[in-house]
């Protein structure tokens, strides 16, 4: 009998783990035409004006990169000047 109080907990558990891997996910489904039409729009909206603020931020860091890269080339060429004078 103590052996089969023992089983009892993990056949629940197996039951429960079942019940819950059978349960679909479900995603709403738009069937107004309409709306699909507007959802689309929005998430188009949405993702361009993300991807110009990804291309805007990508530009900035390009042109720092760049005056950062000018400014090196220039401190180059003044040290460079300055040991061939001495």
């Amino acid at each position: 009998m103590n052996k089969k109080l023992y089983l009892l907990p993990f056949l629940i558990f197996s039951i429960n783990a079942q019940d819950e891997e059978s349960i679909p996910v479900v995603e709403p489904v738009i069937t107004d035409l309409d709306l699909l039409v507007e959802s689309v729009k929005t998430t188009a909206s949405i993702r361009a004006k993300e991807d110009r603020a990804r291309l805007n931020k990508f530009l900035s860091d390009k042109n720092k990169q760049q005056a950062l890269l000018d400014n090196m080339k220039y401190r180059l060429t003044l040290e460079e000047r300055r040991s061939d004078r001495d």
